[in-house]
């Protein structure tokens, strides 16, 4: 059986105790995603000094490109898109440990 680690957070009753980061895949989301990460990590008490080099890395969008665009990314990526079952099983596992 498998079961992801995440079914164990209840995001459902206590969502007020998460912070959502939403990923866009832009040059605006990147900066969207660093001034989100950074408002989270300034409220944790993070210095100022290591939020500004993680939103560099994130504005760089370097991080992002490498693993997105990989050879085998983009292989099970389109592996997945051509088989039905596998993508209804695959949602079905994102649904079970994530929502």
């Amino acid at each position: 059986m498998f079961a992801g680690i995440t079914m164990y957070c209840d995001f459902l009753n206590p969502l007020h105790n998460y912070n959502i980061i939403k990923y866009e895949d832009s040059e605006e989301g990147y900066s969207k995603i660093g001034a989100a990460f950074d408002d989270l990590f300034k409220e944790a008490g993070v210095p100022s000094h290591e939020r500004e080099t993680i939103r560099g890395e994130l504005l760089n969008g370097s991080t992002l490109r490498s693993i997105h665009e990989t050879r085998e990314v983009l292989d099970a990526r389109e592996q997945l898109l051509m088989d039905n079952d596998l993508l209804k099983k695959v949602v079905e596992i994102y649904y079970h440990d994530f929502l």
